[in-house]
């Protein structure tokens, strides 16, 4: 009786590791945008003068989502047209 093989190798592993990696940190900076623009609309609500805004600092977590999600799209494009067809 053989036993089944288990591959365990950097190839496959790495991607996995690196988009761990990247999502935790990418989901904090959109959740501290969000409530940069929560803390827009209550302060702009509340101040009915000037107010400083915090999504002008907080917009990085955003542009990094969109960067993301580029990226992501075009590994999956390629991946896809890779496919053998059924």
């Amino acid at each position: 009786m053989s036993r089944p093989s288990i591959k365990v190798g950097l190839p496959s592993t790495l991607p996995t590791v690196v988009r761990d990696v990247i999502q935790q940190p990418l989901g904090a900076l959109v959740a501290i945008a969000g409530l940069g623009y929560a803390t827009d609309s209550l302060g702009a609500t509340l101040a009915h003068g000037s107010w400083t805004p915090f999504s002008s600092f907080t917009f990085l977590g955003e542009f990094l989502l969109a960067l993301w999600l580029l990226i992501r799209a075009r590994r999956i494009a390629a991946t896809a047209s890779q496919a053998p067809a059924s």
